[in-house]
């Protein structure tokens, strides 16, 4: 009697720093698998300092550690924001106010 092989998928890990450099991980993980496993897999921890505070994503919809993956899944690591984008845009539109009124 053989010992049945393990189902598998792929899925990819990704991260994004803020100066633009991207890293990828690319690789097999079980069926079953979950978001944390997946970034465990994916060693991206010893590179990323903070993982485990950061939020996580599967094609750009947030969702928790314990999601299970599908194959092809791409998980992201988000950064924290740095400006309230609501807070940017009053900041913006209050500037081109400025600029109008001063013709």
């Amino acid at each position: 009697m053989t010992k049945q092989a393990e189902e598998v998928i792929e899925v990819s890990v990704a991260w994004v720093d803020a100066e633009g450099g991207q890293l990828i991980w690319q690789g097999p993980v079980p069926a079953g698998a979950t978001v944390a496993m997946a970034l465990a897999e994916s060693a991206l921890g010893n590179r990323i300092a903070g993982l485990g505070r950061l939020d996580v994503g599967i094609h750009g919809r947030l969702v928790s550690r314990d999601q299970l993956l599908e194959a092809g899944d791409r998980v992201e690591l988000y950064r924290p924001l740095l400006v309230d984008p609501k807070h940017a845009r009053r900041q913006r539109a209050a500037a081109r106010g400025r600029r109008a009124g001063a013709k």
